[in-house]
């Protein structure tokens, strides 16, 4: 994984909801000032075969510029 501070936010819900978790994030970075480093991934916690959408878990990783 890259060296850095990053945001980390856990996501709990359908996958196609996960776009926007990136709007707030952009929100919040314009907010506080902070630039994106570049780096973006995402963590499934749940097994979408036997989860239902709702229930579904996602962290979402941002990292931050230095």
């Amino acid at each position: 994984s890259p060296a850095g501070s990053a945001l980390r936010l856990l996501h709990r819900g359908p996958y196609d909801e996960i776009a926007s978790v990136y709007g707030k994030v952009a929100a919040w970075m314009a907010v506080h000032g902070v630039g994106e480093g570049g780096v973006t991934w995402e963590q499934y916690l749940s097994d979408p075969l036997v989860t239902p959408p709702e229930e579904r878990e996602t962290v979402v990783y941002v990292l931050l510029a230095e």
